[in-house]
């Protein structure tokens, strides 16, 4: 199964709005994997992707900060 989040997100750049709906879509997947019934090899993959997906949010959020530093500097 795959969960899609489409938001409308505000022009003015205040994303604070749409902020507790995204944390409540991120936990979804761990909440269904641990208190649902699923095989072993579904909750391994549920904790892979959420791995990979972690690292590539990290990797855009370092590169973000580069950007700033090497802005300011």
């Amino acid at each position: 199964k795959r969960l899609h989040l489409c938001l409308s997100l505000p022009s003015g750049g205040n994303y604070l709005s749409t902020l507790p709906v995204f944390l409540a879509f991120i936990k979804l997947p761990d909440f269904l994997a641990s208190s649902g019934r699923f095989r072993p090899e579904v909750t391994r993959k549920v904790n892979s992707i959420r791995e990979t997906e972690k690292s590539k949010l990290k990797k855009v959020s370092d590169q973000a900060a580069d950007e700033e530093r090497q802005r300011t500097a």
